[in-house]
């Protein structure tokens, strides 16, 4: 069984061909600008791998959440080819994967924060105990993160570093939090492995209708043209 995978929530696009015996991924740092590489990519991969369409059993796409613009194209590409191939689609957590990262990296009973750059003096968040969500995702603002501060907390995901400078501005970096050791945040195949680990069972796979049932994108926020006419 083989699928190909999406991860449009960062700056790193990340597309990877996946099966029980081999993984092959493609990095490629595009500044949302995802539209350009995401088909050519996957058509190299294609082509490395001597995999046809017609050998694929399902196709899964990163449901953030991140940046709007970049998951809408991850989305609307993943359904595309799913309708055109007549595979399955199904969804992908960026977040448990970058956690489970983390973990495997430095394997800790601590809290960890996968952050994601929201732009506009904010980030995207989710409190892990491992691997298991205490919180839903939010958007906040540096400040707002601080109601963790009493927890060890150890920070991942893309651009954790950048909430820590935030903080260490405010001088409100608390004393129990540090990022992950050894993270390393442009490279979006550092959580990729974690991320084929949510890939469903052929069985499941076998089951499901091309384009459903499937969770939607977690967008925590409006699109800006969505902003500007409110």
């Amino acid at each position: 069984m083989t699928t190909v995978l999406i991860d449009s929530s960062t700056e790193i696009l990340l597309v990877a061909l996946h099966s029980a015996k081999h993984s092959t991924f493609r990095q490629t740092k595009t500044g949302l600008n995802h539209a350009q590489k995401i088909l050519e990519d996957l058509q190299a991969l294609l082509e490395e791998t001597g995999i046809t369409p017609e050998q694929l059993s399902g196709i899964g796409c990163s449901l953030g959440p991140g940046s709007f613009t970049g998951l809408r194209i991850g989305l609307c590409t993943a359904k595309g080819l799913a309708e055109g191939w007549k595979i399955p689609l199904f969804g992908l957590d960026s977040f448990r994967a970058m956690v489970e990262a983390a973990v495997l990296a430095q394997p800790s009973n601590e809290y960890f924060l996968p952050i994601i750059d929201a732009r506009k003096g904010r980030f995207y968040g989710q409190l892990f105990q491992k691997a298991l969500p205490m919180t839903e995702p939010v958007d906040f603002t540096p400040e707002e993160f601080l109601r963790w501060q009493h927890e060890s907390v150890v920070l991942c995901g893309y651009q954790p570093h950048l909430l820590k400078t935030r903080l260490d501005e405010l001088q409100k970096w608390p004393p129990g939090w540090r990022v992950c050791e050894g993270w390393n945040d442009q490279q979006g195949a550092t959580w990729a492995k974690p991320l084929t680990q949510q890939v469903p069972s052929q069985d499941v796979l076998a089951q499901r209708e091309i384009l459903g049932p499937f969770a939607g994108p977690r967008y925590l926020r409006p699109s800006e043209a969505e902003e500007s006419k409110s």
